[in-house]
């Protein structure tokens, strides 16, 4: 029997590895992140490969939707042929398109090597053609008219745009309005910003953010900076940006994600102690403790996710809070006198540029049962606050039902508890995640 040839037969490369990280997203149901560090493997590439793999890998996931419909558009009966093939068209019109410095003949001949390689000649001539037809388009695929042809309505059209899950264009377009609808989706399309966090308690803070604004870095929460794709420098103060972070001179966290709990900190103060409720890897919570706020008490239902967190308290300087297993909807503390942060699991739809594996996993429907969760914890965490504290509510969602609504919600639960204020990342801004956060007090 004939072996079927599949990824393995294919050289190494980017290509390869981001074949191979795709494959485990299909089968594992794990993150674009832990795919693509799977894949990456003991391979160890150098920084330089690591970068264009990673840029190619998370490129695609952003553009998966518009690939496959425009490799699909250029075939009679795309069911018929094998997955792979498919997928690989779908990389090869991503190069072509999107990637910067990838002539258009090298994206279709490498592309065509490739189907040649694993399918034969026939198949690699139909894959030519269909690269060849979509090279032909030009602009016309960036214009939203170009998808309305053959009878799809407005939302589809726009879905297929950029790159969307129909529920998202339908959801953002009802609660938003035709105008803030567009800028998000044109936010989620575009490569993500890079954010550092400076370290205050760290000697020479005040002349590494003077070098690292110099090289382009624009302000961002407490002690941030936010880096626009491409610009983020190698070295700042004459070290190496991953020499500072394991010295404690710097941390790599989202602008966004930064900037929120500046916002929440504006609107209603706290001085600790804090319960940061959903840790994760505590980002937040490190940014709060390097601001001076007390944090002694982290809890998160996964545990692997707050493993290293420990670890990142020494390096930076500070007192590593107690870590524990909590499921917030059931809290194990009864009242006291503590400021909860509650960072809550949401559908993600304020980080699709950064997070765009999660366009795979969004349903209309999920935004309901995310938000019956949500409410569950926010009220059990409203009943446990004392008299003069307060609860930072958090997303990294853009969605009324999970942001407002839920606080209002729970609002009108738990008597008692007023909300102090709400911020939501402006829609039109050109480059920072969406976040939405309310701080509430009793």
């Amino acid at each position: 029997m004939k072996r079927v040839r599949g990824v393995a037969d294919l050289p190494q490369g980017s290509r390869r590895t981001v074949l191979e990280a795709l494959a485990r997203l299909d089968r594992d149901g794990v993150t674009a992140q832990a795919a693509l560090d799977a894949a990456l493997g003991a391979s160890s590439p150098d920084p330089r490969r690591r970068r264009q793999t990673a840029e190619l890998f998370y490129g695609y996931l952003r553009e998966q939707i518009r690939c496959a419909h425009l490799v699909r558009r250029h075939l009679r009966r795309p069911e018929t042929l094998p997955p792979l093939l498919l997928r690989l068209l779908e990389l090869g019109v991503y190069t072509l398109r999107r990637q910067d410095g990838v002539p258009a003949y090298a994206a279709v001949h490498e592309t065509v090597e490739d189907c040649r390689r694993l399918f034969g000649k026939g198949l690699a001539g139909l894959g030519n053609a269909v690269l060849r037809s979509v090279q032909r388009l030009g602009d016309a695929v960036e214009d939203v008219a170009y998808y309305r042809e053959g009878g799809a309505d407005e939302e589809l059209a726009l879905a297929l745009r950029h790159s969307l899950p129909r529920d998202v264009v339908t959801l953002w377009r009802k609660a938003y309005g035709e105008a803030d609808a567009l800028a998000l989706m044109e936010r989620s399309q575009a490569r993500p910003w890079r954010g550092v966090r400076l370290n205050p308690l760290h000697p020479g803070h005040e002349e590494l953010r003077r070098a690292l604004v110099e090289a382009g870095g624009v302000p961002c929460g407490f002690t941030g900076l936010a880096f626009a794709p491409g610009t983020f420098p190698d070295e700042a103060s004459g070290r190496g940006t991953r020499e500072l972070e394991s010295a404690g001179a710097l941390s790599f966290q989202a602008a966004g994600s930064q900037q929120v709990l500046r916002e929440l900190h504006r609107m209603a103060p706290v001085a600790g102690p804090v319960w940061d409720g959903c840790a994760g890897r505590g980002g937040k919570a490190l940014c709060l403790s390097e601001q001076g706020v007390a944090v002694p008490w982290c809890s998160d239902v996964s545990p692997g996710r707050m493993e290293a967190l420990p670890a990142r308290c020494r390096v930076l300087g500070l007192e590593a809070p107690r870590l524990f297993l909590a499921d917030m909807a059931r809290p194990p503390f009864g009242r006291g006198a503590m400021d909860i942060l509650l960072d809550v699991p949401c559908t993600g739809l304020g980080v699709l540029s950064r997070r765009p594996d999660l366009r795979r996993r969004f349903r209309g429907e999920s935004v309901e049962r995310m938000a019956l969760l949500q409410r569950a914890m926010l009220e059990a965490c409203l009943r446990r606050l004392a008299p003069g504290r307060r609860c930072w509510y958090v997303t990294c969602t853009l969605d009324p039902v999970e942001n407002g609504g839920v606080v209002r919600g729970a609002l009108g639960a738990v008597p008692g508890c007023e909300l102090v204020g709400e911020w939501t990342t402006p829609h039109g801004h050109r480059w920072m995640e969406g976040m939405y956060g309310a701080a509430i007090r009793r």
